[in-house]
């Protein structure tokens, strides 16, 4: 049992999506966005699903054009969908009603914590939960202790009001730190590619999966 739900992202091959299900994690996430990196196909997303078990399936949009989601979604056919702006409460109304949403806050220097809670405020009841992405601005742990965009005791007065998932760069101690937040809804860890197909260090990956199950 983990300590946390934990969001895989980025999934792009078998052996990820097998390491993350065997070691619990509650999301498996795919990204579909081209702005995003690397994208993976409707058919190699269902090939991977049939061979885990016990996770739900996220497909990764972020600030993709609504009509692209939309056709997307019908093809994937995923258990939740993580966006950005670009899906306000009109589009989610749209989506089958078995397709959850992660709404997605792309993090920078100049944040407001203010702005932030305005917008969750709005936005709540009708998402599962929102991911607060500090990698997208490449900020990390330490810069929340610094108070940057705002201070952790703030993060946390939000994890408290409303589910968040960060997906944020932790080593094992900012990972420690981060999971005494109360009312975190989760972390988000990333995949990559593979060393050749079928091999691939986990080595950085164990580490905080020893955190998680401590």
């Amino acid at each position: 049992m983990l300590r946390t739900k934990v969001k895989a992202s980025s999934i792009t091959n078998l052996t990820d999506a097998r390491y993350f299900a065997a070691m619990g994690v509650e999301w498996l996430g795919f990204n579909l966005n081209p702005q995003n990196g690397s994208v993976i196909s409707a058919a190699s997303i269902r090939e991977i699903e049939g061979w885990v078990e016990g996770v739900q399936i996220v497909a990764e949009y972020g600030r993709e054009h609504w009509d692209k989601i939309r056709e997307s979604v019908l093809e994937v056919i995923p258990n939740v969908i993580q966006v950005g702006e670009n899906c306000g409460i009109q589009e989610m109304l749209e989506l089958p009603p078995s397709v959850q949403v992660i709404r997605e806050f792309i993090i920078d220097k100049e944040t407001s914590a203010e702005q932030l809670i305005e917008e969750m405020e709005n936005l709540d009841g009708h998402v599962m939960a929102f991911a607060f992405n500090f990698m997208g601005n490449s900020l990390t742990w330490d810069h929340l202790v610094k108070g940057i965009p705002f201070s952790v005791s703030t993060l946390e007065e939000i994890t408290a009001r409303f589910p968040v998932i960060l997906e944020v760069d932790l080593d094992v101690p900012g990972l420690k730190a981060c999971l005494s937040l109360s009312s975190l809804e989760g972390i988000t860890l990333k995949g990559g590619e593979e060393e050749k197909t079928g091999f691939k260090s986990f080595e950085e990956l164990d580490e905080l999966f020893d955190v998680l199950m401590d």
